[in-house]
């Protein structure tokens, strides 16, 4: 979905899930959208080397006085774009290779909030018995997809 499809929305609520590398976003006019991970499976069994979202730490910041959810923000979008960023990817366990990534990100803009802010795609492996450090990263695109609200439970009559 383009993301100027959100500019101009007031954001009221974000939640990160807990399970799967997706950001819900909840506007005031009940529109829901979610950023995603392209080519990322539900199901366990075909979701290969872990996804995460990641992202700058002042939107960090924005989503934690959110309370993933708990709370309500008011923040106007301004403006949204996908943007292409370029990241050094790694891979340590057989071969000691560094190589530069293209992938999507999702820049977000807040009025009155000069700065923009970006969420981002890992796929990331880490050594069970080396400390856990990172002994792959690499790099998927993002995107944002539009979500049905739920539907409100029926009142008796």
């Amino acid at each position: 979905v383009d993301p100027n499809n959100i500019v101009g929305k007031v954001l009221r609520r974000v939640v990160r899930s807990p399970r799967h590398p997706t950001i819900t976003l909840q506007f005031a006019d009940s529109t829901v959208f979610q950023i995603q991970v392209e080519g990322y499976h539900p199901n366990p069994s075909l979701q290969g080397i872990p996804k995460e979202l990641e992202m700058d730490s002042s939107l960090d910041n924005i989503m934690s006085a959110c309370g993933n959810g708990q709370s309500t923000i008011d923040l106007l979008i301004s403006d949204c774009a996908l943007v292409r960023l370029t990241d050094k990817a790694f891979e340590t366990k057989v071969r000691q290779e560094r190589w530069d990534q293209n992938h999507l990100g999702l820049a977000l803009k807040f009025d009155g909030d000069p700065a923009w802010h970006c969420v981002w795609a890992v796929v990331v492996e880490h050594d069970r018995e080396e400390g856990g450090h990172e002994t792959f990263r690499s790099y998927e695109d993002v995107y944002l997809q539009p979500i049905s609200p739920p539907a409100s439970p029926s009142k008796p009559r």
